[in-house]
């Protein structure tokens, strides 16, 4: 139950607030190693906002990676059941990369056995949805006209 308590009393804002203000302290660290000029304060402000600005809903950088792992996760469904080597990874998630490999090969699994179990229900299920039209038309072209 540790776990739990620490989640209530995590902050994600203040959390990104901090990664931005070290990452300043750690660039402005290696410039002057280099003899180059700090970050002035506006750049400084500029990249912790962009930190911060990690933890809302529609943020652009959240938002492409999404679409960047969902794509991923679609190529794998996608891959013949034959082929050993996995995708290309979609840039910006080398990070990940292992985590997501692992957790892709676990979701098509779970698709793929889902498909085998229930594939011939579902089938019964499409082929009434995509074909009633066929059959309502041959039942009243089979009726008979006055």
């Amino acid at each position: 139950m540790q776990f739990a308590l620490f989640s209530r009393t995590f902050n994600l804002k203040e959390a990104l607030n901090s990664i931005g203000v070290q990452t300043c302290a750690e660039v402005n660290k290696a410039l002057k190693e280099r003899g180059s000029p700090t970050l002035n304060a506006e750049a400084q402000a500029n990249l912790i906002g962009q930190f911060s600005s990690l933890g809302e809903k529609d943020n652009p950088v959240c938002t492409l990676m999404d679409k960047r792992i969902r794509l991923y996760m679609k190529s794998l469904l996608c891959l013949p059941s034959t082929q050993k080597s996995m995708p290309p990874m979609p840039g910006g998630l080398g990070v990940i990369h292992q985590e997501l490999e692992v957790l892709g090969c676990q979701y098509a699994n779970i698709v793929n056995l889902n498909k085998q179990v229930y594939g011939p229900f579902y089938a019964n299920i499409f082929r009434k949805l995509l074909f009633q039209d066929e059959a309502v038309g041959k039942t009243d072209a089979s009726l008979p006209t006055n």
